[in-house]
């Protein structure tokens, strides 16, 4: 049945690059609603001197500088322009980094993809190999923002649809077919039915959410909660749930976490017990508030750990796997916020599945965690100034 499934996507993508599925889930809202997001415009090509876009990987970052994506580890003597840049990429204007692959947007509409493709991930109609050099994701045009998880990927398009591509074991990409190892050459990306409007994607194992222009969270793949005795649901058929949000923004980590922003407060459902709520915590359907964060302007998920600016640029951790210093060590309870010393006042905080970043307003980049450095290197339980321009 799952080769059948294969050679049906198949038959069907020769007619359309296009395909559909039902209607995604809405996520009910966790308090009174405000106002919703504006749409996001259109990205369009930076000029040279413009301030890099920085993107944080499990063993190394990327920085797209003038249309060209530059890789590599992070150091605090070598910056990642030093690093030659990736072949194919010459008018990027958007990135997004997971662990093992990334994608870009160009000036043109299209996508490009790198890195590991096991899962195809990469979108291109080409056989389960890694790719040092970027290539096309087949049938995606007009696209203004690409977003990744760990094995899959998806885009904006211009009328605010979305199509994704990658692994689909669990429905996160919205297709019908589960494609196989032996036959990733005939994965390409399908259109998600029943969602338009979007403006931002959050991207996890195995679901997917989004967030439109109404303030409005759509997910599908497997059920964020499935429950004593409750099968997951089948992919790309999860069926509306009703509500209204009116998010400002929303998070995923890698392992089924998902938060959202409204009006300077943070709410998460999913698997939150690793995130704030404990250990035995159960999984929640409904958004429930996380306590003492105060006034956030950004939020972003690590592995198991969360990180959050704030409007005077401080910026506060918590959860279960926090990286760099542990709170635990210092008396702390790592559920409980707690601010990174170290840093100066921030505009933004990036962040892989073990390490996080801070962009300054000068657009210096300080980082601790995981994973950073040139050569095997332990974590950095402080905040380090790195170089990315």
């Amino acid at each position: 049945m799952r080769s059948e499934l294969v050679l049906l996507a198949a038959l069907a993508g020769l007619a359309s690059c296009q395909a559909t599925t039902s209607d995604a889930v809405v996520v009910p809202h966790a308090g009174e609603p405000t106002s919703g997001a504006a749409p996001r415009a259109a990205r369009r090509a930076a000029p040279a001197d413009a301030a890099p876009e920085f993107a944080l990987g499990a063993s190394q970052a990327c920085a797209r500088i003038g249309g060209r994506v530059h890789c590599g580890p992070l150091s605090q003597s070598r910056p990642l322009s030093a690093w030659p840049p990736l072949k194919g990429i010459e008018d990027a204007v958007d990135l997004a980094l997971a662990d093992s692959f990334g994608c870009v947007v160009t000036a043109r509409g299209g996508v490009l993809c790198f890195g590991d493709n096991y899962a195809g991930q990469l979108g291109a109609g080409v056989v389960a190999v890694p790719n040092d050099e970027a290539v096309p994701v087949v049938g995606v045009a007009g696209a203004r923002r690409v977003f990744v998880g760990p094995y899959h990927a998806c885009a904006i398009v211009e009328d605010g649809r979305v199509d994704c591509w990658g692994n689909n074991s669990s429905g996160q990409t919205g297709g019908e077919a589960e494609y196989l190892s032996d036959a990733v050459e005939l994965n390409w990306p399908v259109r998600v039915a029943g969602v338009e409007g979007v403006t931002e994607l959050a991207l996890g194992r195995e679901s997917t959410c989004a967030l439109d222009a109404q303030g409005r969270v759509s997910c599908w793949g497997a059920p964020l909660t499935p429950g004593p005795g409750k099968a997951p649901e089948r992919p790309g058929k999860a069926a509306k749930r009703g509500g209204s949000n009116e998010y400002q923004a929303i998070s995923a980590s890698s392992n089924g976490v998902f938060c959202g922003l409204r009006q300077g407060e943070v709410s998460c459902w999913g698997r939150v017990e690793e995130l704030t709520f404990g250990r035995d915590a159960p999984a929640h359907e409904k958004p429930l508030p996380t306590a003492g964060l105060g006034r956030v302007r950004r939020l972003r998920l690590g592995l198991g750990y969360g990180c959050a600016l704030h409007d005077r640029g401080e910026i506060v951790c918590w959860g279960q796997e926090l990286p760099g210093e542990a709170p635990a060590a210092e008396g702390v309870d790592p559920f409980e916020p707690h601010a990174v010393a170290g840093l100066p006042p921030a505009i933004d905080v990036v962040m892989s599945q073990n390490a996080a970043c801070a962009v300054s307003a000068g657009h210096e980049v300080y980082c601790w965690g995981d994973g950073l450095g040139e050569g095997p290197k332990g974590p950095e339980a402080r905040p380090v100034k790195v170089l990315v321009r």
